[in-house]
């Protein structure tokens, strides 16, 4: 990475899109994700608060920036798909090192769904974080289809009120113009995009690597939350070189922000019963509020819900943090050394074909 385009990300990663915030639809999110942690901590049911929260905020980030039918259909193919990655990624779990294989070939369709515009790019990574996530958890066959219906639970609560919040929203929220791309038919953008010269098609590929290098080194070092650096592979590639660079360095400070702010509440203002869903609707509303206006932001905000949910699980921080920095580090190289794989070279009025 040149000095000069490290520079560039830098002050870019400070810039914040006013008008992409999107603060309405994200405290209804919020609100939603940390009253359903609330419930588990007052139910003693706190083995299920990762699994209804996180179905909670994914369905969430699909609900941000865009009109309420399109919200709604996105939130609900949201739904279909992480409930899906979930329980494939249970299932798989149990499965030693065929993961990698499995793994490869999610990655390959994840890839690939950025053909169908940028709603379908998001269920992908979405999608694919949620296996490598619960494949790299030792989960049993009963535990796996329980992880998928408690995550598709607090999605499908996400879905109903969310969804019913974004058609009564005020109309001065501001929205995305209708996306000429995702108006055309399935068959044709993917028809378009299945050469090999694709940029989605490159894109695939190189995921497909990553991902099968990032869970073989998963494996291999018994780490606890092994998923953590396939998983931080996902979120940071993308179809193109300086995309990619710039969003492993908005990653990494997003990354040591949410660190930053997780160790400010929950070591030095404390845990408790209503602290930490505090703590997770903090999270939740900045995530999905700034997913489009800033990315470090944005990331910032999922590491508190994580970390915020290890605790609520029992995980001592001292214990999560580490693991959390040095996977990020390795999923960094990991993913900048997969970006120089087949690079995808925009075609010029002079090119040859």
């Amino acid at each position: 990475m040149q000095h000069g385009h490290l520079r560039q990300i830098l002050v870019g990663s400070g810039a914040i899109s006013r008008a992409q915030i999107v603060w309405p639809r994200s405290f209804v999110s919020a609100t939603i994700a940390a009253t359903i942690a609330f419930a588990c901590i007052q139910l003693d049911q706190v083995g299920a608060a990762l699994p209804l929260v996180i179905g909670a905020g994914f369905v969430g980030l699909a609900n941000a920036g865009i009109g309420p039918t399109q919200a709604i259909k996105g939130m609900a193919w949201c739904l279909l798909w992480i409930t899906l990655a979930t329980l494939a990624g249970g299932l798989a779990a149990t499965l030693d090192m065929a993961q990698v294989l499995i793994a490869v070939v999610m990655a390959l369709i994840a890839g690939f769904a950025g053909a169908l515009g940028k709603r379908g790019a998001l269920i992908g990574v979405l999608s694919l974080v949620l296996y490598v996530v619960f494949s790299g958890a030792p989960d049993t066959e009963r535990t796996a289809f329980t992880s998928a219906v408690l995550l598709g639970l607090g999605g499908l609560v996400q879905l109903i009120i969310g969804g019913a919040f974004a058609l009564l929203s005020d109309r001065r929220h501001p929205r995305t113009e209708p996306n000429i791309e995702e108006s055309r038919s399935v068959i044709d953008r993917l028809q378009e995009h299945g050469r090999r010269d694709s940029q989605f098609a490159r894109h695939a590929a190189r995921l497909a690597v990553a991902v099968g290098v990032a869970t073989v080194i998963a494996h291999s070092t018994g780490w606890p939350h092994e998923y953590w650096i396939p998983m931080t592979v996902v979120w940071m590639s993308r179809p193109d070189k300086n995309g990619t660079s710039t969003r492993v360095v908005e990653r990494t400070l997003g990354t040591l922000l949410g660190i930053g702010v997780s160790l400010l509440l929950i070591d030095l203002i404390g845990t408790g019963p209503i602290r930490l869903p505090l703590y997770i609707f903090i999270g939740t509303l900045f995530a999905i509020a700034f997913v489009n206006a800033n990315y470090p932001i944005a990331v910032g905000g999922i590491t508190l819900i994580v970390i915020t949910l290890f605790t609520i699980d029992g995980e001592p921080l001292s214990e999560t943090v580490p693991y959390r920095l040095v996977c990020t580090l390795v999923a960094a190289v990991i993913t900048i050394a997969a970006s120089f794989l087949w690079p995808y070279r925009p075609k010029t009025p002079n090119s040859v074909t």
